[in-house]
């Protein structure tokens, strides 16, 4: 992982801090407050930033907590856990929101670390999540071709866009010509405009 500063020009940018966060893949990353969030193949991490801008002087740096995805993946196929691709914060609260590979989305209480909530109902990975601090909304895009909006007490989902019907959409990377996936998506803060790719 890589923090980037430049002091003249973008020509000029260079690495503040280099450090093995993961063993594989960093699929997502995000700030709680003052920690640092990444999400790969293994686990979310956390490092708090200004010990991670310190440490990292001397090539090393330990991370302060590590999140373990439930692995509740039934196939004996899928022995790996399922990776964390993308992360989203509630301010308010500092819960930090997950989206799996594995077709949920999980919402941690850091300091305890541990799951809250889960959210079900994809039926394919997910790959992008947003929390929208100003209604208190829970957004998720999956590769099934639909966004969900989530009422985050409940866990249920309230809105489903179908991506397939009628919703602008863009396919990144469709399976075939027939299927379009939810590859990343944003929520304007009023939660009135809504952009997904």
């Amino acid at each position: 992982m890589k923090d980037w500063m430049s002091e003249n020009s973008f020509k000029d940018i260079l690495p503040m801090a280099t450090w093995q966060a993961h063993s594989g893949p960093i699929y997502s990353l995000a700030f709680s407050q003052n920690t640092l969030l990444s999400g790969g193949d293994d686990s979310i991490r956390g490092w708090n930033w200004d010990k991670l801008l310190e440490s990292t002087k001397s090539g090393t740096a330990d991370y302060e907590f590590q999140l373990i995805n439930p692995n509740e993946n039934p196939s004996p196929v899928f022995l790996q856990l399922t990776e964390t691709n993308g992360l989203a914060v509630d301010d308010q609260t500092n819960h930090v929101y997950s989206a799996t590979g594995y077709k949920r989305a999980y919402c941690w209480d850091i300091e305890y670390k541990k799951v809250l909530r889960t959210f079900e109902g994809h039926v394919d990975y997910l790959h992008c999540i947003k929390f929208n601090n100003a209604n208190r909304n829970l957004v998720t895009g999956s590769e099934d071709g639909s966004v969900r909006i989530w009422d985050t007490r409940s866990t249920k989902s309230h809105t489903i866009l179908d991506c397939n019907n009628g919703v602008v959409t863009q396919s990144f990377e469709a399976r075939n010509e027939n299927t379009n996936w939810v590859s990343c998506l944003d929520v304007d803060e009023t939660g009135l405009r809504r952009r997904v790719l």
